[in-house]
């Protein structure tokens, strides 16, 4: 999959005015230019997804949404972009906070922390979170394990926690490891954990692990991170993942009618 993108100067100009007020809860006097020497870096975790994945043909090291989006947002900056991997969430920010990289990306789920250090994006997609039980252990709502004990990963965020289902019904136990978590949930000692997507998807390979996306859970919403005085940065970012949410929703509707077209017609009743 391949993103198109058609940026002007005045879209830019209007993208920094229009969308100034939509990235958190620093004000800057005084704006930097992150991409001054030509190059955007871009601090990225490759998770073996559609949103980033490790490649060893061609000539970038990662493909993928993300990496599409920060392309398509270096040529409207008239920038080469530089990738830069991180292995987890605490290296790709240290990074970022030691000016390594221009712009950190991953799957970063929006939290309100964020956006008092940080300039944050607009989002560019939405995933639900999953309940990882032992196999053949159907339940996928918290009301299933009431007055049980339930782990939950130390990255879901606080707003997607304050929005799940029966979360007062279990007893919660915070988790910065997720092996540590699966090692209690093996041994019987919580019967689940709340995890995203990309954290179910690593334990599955696991025979004796399922996952399922937890019914009428909220859904966290994947943004990017920029230094404070990035405002031109990240208006031009927004104006990029517009373009690209545009364009899905457009492709969406298209498909839709495409496949309504090639439905059969409903006989009448015969009169």
């Amino acid at each position: 999959m391949k993103l198109r993108f058609r940026f002007g100067a005045a879209a830019i100009l209007t993208a920094s005015l229009a969308l100034g007020g939509c990235f958190g809860g620093q004000e800057e006097d005084q704006t930097e230019n992150a991409a001054a020497d030509g190059v955007l870096t871009v601090g990225i975790i490759p998770g073996n997804d559609i949103f980033c994945f490790a490649q060893e043909a061609g000539d970038a090291p990662v493909s993928g949404i993300e990496p599409q989006l920060m392309d398509a947002l270096g040529k409207s900056l008239g920038v080469q972009v530089k990738f830069q991997t991180s292995s987890s969430l605490d290296e790709l920010l240290s990074s970022l906070d030691a000016g390594q990289v221009d712009v950190a990306m991953g799957r970063i789920a929006q939290s309100d922390a964020y956006s008092d250090q940080y300039l944050v994006s607009r989002n560019y997609a939405k995933k639900g979170i999953y309940l990882l039980t032992r196999k053949y252990d159907y339940t996928d709502t918290l009301g299933g394990y009431a007055e049980t004990s339930v782990g939950i990963s130390s990255s879901i965020p606080s707003n997607v926690r304050a929005e799940i289902p029966d979360l007062d019904q279990v007893t919660i136990q915070e988790y910065i490891s997720l092996e540590d978590a699966v090692q209690d949930l093996m041994e019987e000692n919580i019967s689940a954990v709340i995890v995203n997507e990309r954290e179910a998807m690593s334990e599955i390979s696991s025979s004796e692990l399922q996952a399922q996306e937890m019914l009428n859970g909220p859904k966290e919403s994947y943004v990017a991170l920029m230094g404070a005085g990035q405002q031109e940065l990240a208006a031009s970012l927004n104006q990029v993942i517009r373009e690209y949410l545009d364009n899905q929703a457009a492709g969406e509707e298209a498909r839709e009618e495409a496949q309504e077209e090639t439905l059969p017609e409903q006989p009448g009743e015969e009169e």
